[in-house]
């Protein structure tokens, strides 16, 4: 959304929003080597991890704030940006990179040399750093098991919900189910009152309770989504009590 603000904020750029495959890989097709080009490495509504842009001569702006440090930077990078929590850190924590063969200047109000105009938070920096070292050294330790709970989740609503659409499989920490006849709006509340939080909708907005423009890109039902994130701490016992309570209550919504 930024990207897209910023360029229709300057007359003389114009975007084009590049068309997905039912798998969720990007089409670079119509990229230019004049072009700047920015995308997801990971999305952060499915996991769906995306090919890196092709083009050698093109500015490349990724966006790393799903993915954090679980995925590496392709070589032709330009600009990323991360976000602080997705290694466990503070929030309101941006880390932004620029490549030092990249020909980059801010798009704010150029009053001195400095990336940031505003004040910078010495703790938070301080704490997003030894937040990253414990969380790398946990990742290696539970990324299988993060990886078999993902492969329950989808096994589980495969075998046991009709009427359920899940997005292909990308980052195992990641997860999205929809499920037709249902509300969105009463599956999280429900949910909710049951003592597990969901998300549910277009990650990218402000209402985010709207039907997912990334799943209809897909060709994924929309209706009665609901996003997860599977974390450190999840256990295969969380998951089995979050997928009884999912199952009774998709039938009880379905029944209404």
């Amino acid at each position: 959304m930024e990207v897209f603000a910023i360029a229709q904020a300057n007359q003389q750029l114009k975007t084009i929003e590049l068309s997905a495959e039912p798998n969720g890989r990007v089409d670079y097709s119509l990229c230019l080597e004049s072009d700047v080009v920015a995308y997801q490495l990971c999305n952060r509504e499915t996991g769906i991890v995306q090919a890196t842009p092709p083009t050698k001569g093109s500015a490349i702006f990724v966006d790393a704030t799903a993915s954090g440090t679980r995925l590496k930077l392709p070589d032709n990078w330009s600009t990323a940006l991360w976000d602080s929590t997705t290694w466990a850190g503070p929030s309101g924590l941006g880390i932004f990179a620029v490549s030092k063969r990249a020909n980059w200047k801010s798009p704010l109000p150029h009053l001195d040399g400095r990336i940031n105009p505003g004040p910078t938070s010495l703790p938070l920096i301080v704490a997003s750093a030894l937040a990253i070292d414990s969380w790398v050294a946990d990742q290696k330790n539970l990324a299988a098991k993060i990886a078999a709970i993902n492969q329950d989740i989808r096994q589980y609503i495969s075998t046991n919900i009709p009427d359920a659409d899940l997005a292909p499989l990308g980052e195992p920490h990641l997860l999205s189910a929809s499920f037709l006849y249902v509300s969105a709006e009463q599956l999280v509340t429900k949910l909710a009152d049951a003592g597990y939080a969901v998300d549910s909708g277009s990650a990218c907005s402000a209402a985010n309770m709207q039907p997912s423009h990334v799943l209809a890109a897909l060709g994924l039902l929309t209706q009665g989504n609901i996003r997860l994130t599977i974390h450190h701490s999840t256990t295969f016992e969380d998951i089995k009590g979050f997928l009884d309570t999912l199952k009774v209550t998709v039938e009880e919504l379905r029944g209404k």
